[in-house]
């Protein structure tokens, strides 16, 4: 029976580039994480001003709403900026282990996967926008004020 010393010698080569492949994930999901935070605010002017919501005030119902929002709005910009990152590692990791066929297989489907995701979210955006429209113009004809949280507004979109 190997010593743990045996066993971390053997397979420490291994941890140390775990070690560095995590370490240099971690570093751009920061990176990721900041320019999130900045974009944060010009996405959602972006996003309201493009909605078109007549008769609608978005309000914020804290001093500190607005910021957690650019904070989950970041943490959802870097995290789809890191998984494909996630995943072209996890390829890599995997390769070795595949035959050449699956290897084929696996690279013609990564076009598939963007495209299904592109298809998704613009859908996703089509139908949410046109419910957004039209759930203000019930409230409006049934006379009820249209003050929507700018926090809970932007994360149902």
């Amino acid at each position: 029976m190997a010593s743990w010393q045996e066993t971390l010698d053997e397979y420490g080569i291994h941890l140390e580039q775990l070690r560095g492949k995590i370490l240099r994930l971690v570093k751009l999901f920061a990176l990721l994480f900041i320019a999130g935070f900045f974009l944060a605010t010009p996405a959602v002017k972006w996003v309201v001003a493009h909605l078109d919501l007549p008769g609608v005030t978005i309000a914020t119902t804290s001093p500190f709403q607005f910021f957690d929002m650019m904070m989950s709005g970041a943490f959802l910009f870097a995290t789809i900026g890191t998984l494909p990152v996630v995943g072209i590692s996890a390829y890599r990791f995997l390769r070795p282990a595949l035959t050449s066929g699956e290897r084929k297989i696996f690279v013609r489907l990564i076009p598939l996967m963007v495209l299904l995701f592109a298809v998704g979210f613009a859908y996703g955006i089509g139908v949410l926008s046109f419910a957004v429209v039209m759930i203000a113009q019930v409230n409006t004809s049934i006379g009820i004020a249209n003050i929507w949280d700018i926090g809970r507004f932007v994360s149902e979109i």
